[in-house]
């Protein structure tokens, strides 16, 4: 859609969009060819960033106004391009010094595109650059959201993920293990929750040293915490009943 608006808002003939990785290399390619096949060789794409214009606007971050492609050196032919001989202007998707694109415009006419057409297409690309940015952070936030889950879904000891004061998530073992309610469910309304709070705020102050809580089953855990930006609380109990046991056993034996 970006490329369809740049070509009809520059009055272009043609256009191209590659989409890059950050090492540059090609992993979208979009073309508005009209009445001209799409397909493009790879091995083709590849010379166009290496030895072309597209790659010379890549490695200096700048974009390129070229009155005539036949008198430019780094102007690269496609196969059967005829059509793109003329006036071609390329621009970076630029963000924060990463190029996240190229996008190209192309006319037949020789001295067709102005540095009206630079301003417009450069403020396009500017937009852009912003959008994709901002989708792949989307990406990876989301990318991460779904590991740090999927690690404490499969963590052997309960895990509960409290914010504001409520219970967000429970893993499998905290589901099977511990009578601790539904999700959204304040943490003082469940059964053994006023203990659990009181060890959690005691954990804010003395982080290091361990807090112990009697389930009201009898059980005892020792309660571990960390702090998940944007997430909230991250609590560990790890079951230390058998361990208070043995104590008590040896305590009597002596």
């Amino acid at each position: 859609k970006v490329l369809l608006v740049t070509v009809e808002a520059g009055g272009a003939d043609r256009g191209s969009l590659f989409l890059l990785d950050e090492a540059g290399n090609v992993v979208r390619e979009i073309w508005a060819r009209p009445n001209h096949p799409a397909e493009v060789s790879g091995t083709i794409i590849k010379k166009v960033m290496s030895e072309g214009l597209a790659g010379w606007v890549y490695e200096h971050r700048e974009p390129a106004l070229v009155s005539d492609t036949t008198k430019d050196e780094r102007w690269v032919r496609l196969p059967n391009d005829e059509l793109l001989m003329g006036a071609a202007l390329v621009i970076p998707l630029l963000y924060q010094d990463r190029v996240h694109g190229v996008l190209a415009l192309h006319h037949a006419q020789i001295n067709f595109f102005k540095h009206a057409h630079l301003s417009l297409a450069m403020g396009i690309a500017g937009q852009a650059a912003t959008a994709i940015e901002n989708a792949r952070l989307y990406t990876q936030i989301k990318r991460e959201h779904e590991s740090l889950y999927a690690l404490i879904s499969g963590m052997p000891i309960p895990i509960l993920v409290i914010n504001d004061g409520r219970i967000i998530f429970r893993n499998r073992v905290a589901r099977e293990a511990l009578p601790v309610g539904q999700e959204g469910m304040p943490l003082t309304e469940l059964l053994g929750g006023e203990e659990l709070a009181q060890a959690l705020e005691q954990l804010k102050h003395t982080r290091d040293a361990p807090v112990e809580i009697r389930w009201p089953d009898g059980r005892v855990f020792n309660v571990s915490i960390n702090q998940v930006y944007a997430q909230g609380t991250v609590v560990a109990l790890h079951d230390i009943s058998y361990l208070k046991e043995l104590d008590e056993m040896k305590t009597l034996f002596v």
